[in-house]
């Protein structure tokens, strides 16, 4: 690449993260996908307390583990979601993006054995994929399909099985979950030592040659010194071929290229060290447009293992190596041009009083959890996890001034106990604000199966994103079937009116009584 060449790419993608740096503050509460740009960072199964770092880093996204072995156990059917849910449901509130890896077999699916062995009937790994695939849909788009085959440690069978057993059927369980969803993989350790079995190129080529259509995206991981070297800047014959010359020659060379492991020892290279290695690292990737994003290894030393790979300390207490990273991503954005200017909408009406607009559950909102069912949003305790069921607009019509939100819900249940159903809000998205909040009970509503207005005053900025969110929280079925602002309205009622459901709705609770 000339560096003329250089220059263009390393703008554009400066352009691309100097937007998403104007956005960083209210992407922070914002249950929206942040702007895409190459910065990442693996972070396990992460907690709130990792994920504020995280974003206060400006980083776009983050590498999770789903580990098989630990969610579906000790039989088949049997799911231990609570972690998994909790960091999605946590990165998404954050405006972060996920990138999940699937991995590891459960006793029960290989007769017992360790969990780097194969599963015994593929079929299994792939009801798993796509069970969550349908469960996180929403919020996860990106699934890798198992991690480092080329270790014995990671995988006990051949690339031939790998291809055959993981990333087949485990591409068209993704699919058939999620059609929008992408493929990420083989994720192969970098092993270039030409007596080991591990090799990199001795697994990349054979995976590629059968199963390279089943990877939207290809995924590597290497540890180096000079990464760059082995990634494209091989120059003698007889030091093999790069891993870009051999996407090119097996018809991958087109595809995405994500580097999602990658990093140094602090205490193998000191502190200093590992974040003078990172700038570089950052600086060679933007000047290669092949490579479209970076995931670190990784965000916080494990406590229980004595190499310490994180940018963090143990306590969460920065390195020299993360304020590499949040300085080197805020340059990108400091120092990018201004976006041009978009051409100028010809003036709306300006709203008068009393005004309503009005955004349809199911059409005109976003979604965490939950599925349409009439012309209504719900979700319901058996099929799904805390988190938003509708978010957005993202309006920018709504004038200066004292206003009223109105969210029209149901439950299916309103004596049981008086637990807390939803939690309904309304987010300025262009500062970060929740303008008013209220919390519903399920004695509140006066009737089941029928819906009820709650109502919120609220008071907004002429040109802001406003979002009305409904977050659920797993203790019932709840329907919306939409949200309103009336315009120049006064303060809340607490909601009274009730409307019948539709028959649809009704039905569909029955069926789910007595399947």
């Amino acid at each position: 690449m000339t560096n003329r060449s250089k220059r263009k790419t390393r703008l554009r993608r400066r352009a691309a993260v100097g937007i998403a740096a104007l956005l960083l503050t209210s992407a922070m509460a914002m249950p929206v996908a942040a702007q895409d740009s190459p910065y990442g960072i693996n972070t396990h199964v992460p907690g709130p307390a990792k994920l504020d770092r995280v974003a206060a880093a400006g980083l776009s996204w983050i590498r999770i583990d789903v580990n098989w072995v630990h969610i579906e156990t000790p039989a088949k059917g049997r799911f231990h979601w609570g972690p998994i849910d909790r960091a999605v449901n946590e990165a998404h509130r954050r405006g972060l993006r996920v990138f999940a890896t699937i991995a590891y077999t459960p006793g029960w699916a290989n007769g017992g054995q360790d969990q780097a062995v194969p599963p015994s009937n593929p079929q299994d790994w792939a009801d798993f994929v796509g069970v969550c695939v349908r469960r996180y849909r929403n919020t996860v788009k990106h699934w890798g399909l198992w991690n480092e085959a080329n270790l014995e440690q990671f995988w006990r069978g051949s690339a031939d099985q790998y291809v055959d057993q993981i990333v087949v059927p485990g591409y068209h369980a993704v699919k058939n979950a999620d059609p929008t969803a992408q493929t990420a993989g083989p994720d192969l350790a970098h092993i270039s030592s030409f007596r080991s079995d591990a090799r990199w190129d001795k697994w990349l080529k054979p995976i590629l040659r059968r199963g390279g259509r089943y990877f939207d995206i290809i995924t590597h991981h290497i540890y180096k010194d000079d990464p760059f070297r082995y990634l494209d800047g091989r120059t003698w014959p007889w030091e093999g071929d790069s891993i870009k010359e051999v996407l090119r020659d097996h018809g991958q060379g087109h595809k995405p290229f994500w580097l999602t492991e990658t990093g140094w020892r602090s205490d193998r290279v000191g502190f200093n060290d590992q974040a003078t290695n990172l700038r570089s690292l950052l600086r060679g990737i933007d000047d290669r447009s092949w490579i479209q994003k970076v995931f670190i290894y990784e965000i916080a030393d494990d406590p229980n293992w004595n190499q310490k790979w994180g940018i963090l300390h143990a306590d969460l207490t920065p390195k020299p190596a993360y304020h590499a990273y949040r300085d080197y991503i805020a340059q990108q954005g400091t120092t990018s041009p201004p976006p041009p200017s978009p051409t100028p909408a010809p003036p709306s009406p300006t709203p008068t009083s009393g005004q309503r607009f009005t955004f349809e559950a199911e059409r005109d909102l976003s979604h965490q959890v939950g599925r349409q069912e009439g012309s209504g949003w719900a979700a319901n305790t058996t099929d799904d996890a805390p988190g938003y069921m509708c978010f957005g607009p993202y309006t920018q019509s709504i004038p200066s001034g004292q206003h009223q939100a109105v969210f029209r819900l149901l439950v299916d249940n309103n004596t049981h106990d008086d637990a807390v159903v939803t939690v309904v809000d309304v987010h300025d998205a262009t500062n970060g604000r929740v303008l008013a909040s209220r919390s519903i009970r399920r004695r509140e509503f006066s009737a089941t199966f029928a819906y009820q207005d709650f109502t919120l005053s609220f008071s907004s900025q002429a040109g802001h994103s406003l979002e009305l969110r409904t977050h659920w929280t797993d203790r019932s079925y709840v329907r919306q079937d939409r949200a309103e602002v009336v315009v120049g309205a006064g303060s809340s009622s607490g909601g009274a009116v009730t409307t019948p459901a539709r028959r649809g709705g009704f039905f569909a609770w029955l069926r789910r009584i007595f399947r």
